[in-house]
């Protein structure tokens, strides 16, 4: 049994030196990838990428207005435009047209010169400067302040009438009134005062008794009422009399008030009326001298703004010649070539071939690290089955 396992042994070892990995010396790792070849399997890679990506990109251009074209000679590209036949019919007619121009601004050179010769001297207005004295404006202390009434005067009204004033005339209305009230009342009472005197005797009434003194004092009260309503009709009358007066002495002194103050504001009035007379006249004045100062600067400024008019047209005259001909020159110049940009492919990433070199290399080196441990194990493997087969047979020599 023993001699099979280590038979078994035996043939995995040899498998393992078929390899490479040798028992006692020692299998040698796999060889590192050499860097300049791998640089330049790298850099061919790249090189090849890039003369393809450049030939993707060079896309030739179809217009109805001419064609753009490239070729390739020795990886250097050409680009070509060629115009149709009527675009190429105008561009030879405009380049006679620029050839015209560049030679009428040559034939210009001369007058060009002929006017720069001169010395530049316009003959211009003079110039304004000043348009003389200012005027002499009016101001307000020259018209004076107007002439007002600044105070009134109420001695000439009627006095201010007081509240006991019209006594007497009250007085006398009253009288009179009550007086012409009792003219009435005393015979119509007297009689009455009579009748039913002849009533009670009639009716057997005796002087004195509660019957006589009852209808009589009835009487009484009705005749006193009588001569009271007349007395206070007598003192409103009177009262009446008394305001009466008393709003007419009112009404004096507030009209003789009123046509005072209507006389102070008539004067005031007139007196602000001719001030402001004089105002609108200073205002006159001075807009007249306003006026014409704005005449004098106005014919100023016509005369600054016509010389520099002049000016103008002077220094048109002389730049003319050089305009034309910088106009000839410019109508003339050489028309650089525009070219389209071409449109590009999808870029063409180049082989990783170094990238893949190192992965090779470094599966070769796990490869190899694996061997070495397997070898390893075999040899603890066979050192043990050499020992115990070494024992067994001392052991049997011993038997």
């Amino acid at each position: 049994m023993k001699r099979l396992k280590l038979a078994g042994l035996r043939k995995q070892e040899a498998r393992l030196e078929a390899r490479g990995c040798f028992f006692g010396g020692g299998g040698s790792a796999p060889p590192a990838p050499d860097p300049v070849k791998t640089a330049n399997a790298q850099a061919a890679a790249n090189t090849e990428a890039a003369r393809v990506q450049a030939a993707l990109d060079r896309v030739n251009q179809v217009t109805p207005y001419g064609n753009l074209t490239y070729s390739n000679i020795g990886d250097k590209y050409t680009a070509t435009t060629t115009l149709s036949p009527e675009q190429q019919k105008l561009l030879e007619t405009q380049n006679q047209v620029k050839q015209g121009l560049g030679g009428l601004a040559t034939g210009q050179i001369g007058r060009v010169q002929d006017t720069l010769s001169q010395p530049f001297q316009p003959n211009l207005p003079d110039r304004v400067y000043s348009v003389g004295p200012m005027p002499d404006y009016l101001r307000a202390s020259d018209v004076g302040p107007a002439n007002l009434r600044t105070n009134l005067d109420f001695s000439g009204a009627p006095a201010l009438p007081g509240i006991n004033d019209f006594s007497k005339e009250r007085d006398a209305v009253t009288n009179a009134m009550y007086a012409r009230s009792a003219a009435l009342l005393d015979p119509q009472y007297a009689q009455r005062e009579q009748a039913l005197e002849s009533k009670l005797a009639n009716q057997g009434i005796a002087r004195g008794s509660e019957a006589y003194n009852t209808d009589y004092g009835n009487f009484a009260r009705e005749r006193e009422s009588a001569y009271a309503d007349a007395r206070d009709r007598a003192l409103l009358a009177g009262g009446a009399e008394q305001s009466r007066l008393f709003g007419q002495g009112l009404a004096a002194r507030q009209q003789g008030i009123g046509e005072e103050q209507a006389g102070a504001q008539f004067q005031n009035t007139a007196a602000q009326q001719q001030f402001q007379n004089l105002m609108q006249q200073l205002g006159v004045t001075n807009a007249t001298e306003q006026q014409q100062m704005l005449d004098m600067l106005n014919a100023a400024n016509l005369s600054n703004t016509q010389r520099g008019q002049a000016f103008g047209e002077e220094s048109y005259l002389r730049q003319l010649p050089i305009n034309e001909l910088l106009a000839a020159m410019g109508n003339s110049q050489v028309q650089t070539p525009q070219f389209g940009q071409t449109p590009g492919a999808q870029p063409i990433a180049a082989a990783p071939i170094q990238q893949a070199l190192n992965q090779q290399y470094q599966g070769q080196l796990n490869q190899y690290n694996a061997d070495v441990a397997s070898r390893n194990a075999n040899n603890q493997a066979l050192g043990s089955a050499a020992g115990m087969a070494a024992m067994g047979l001392m052991m049997a020599g011993m038997f």
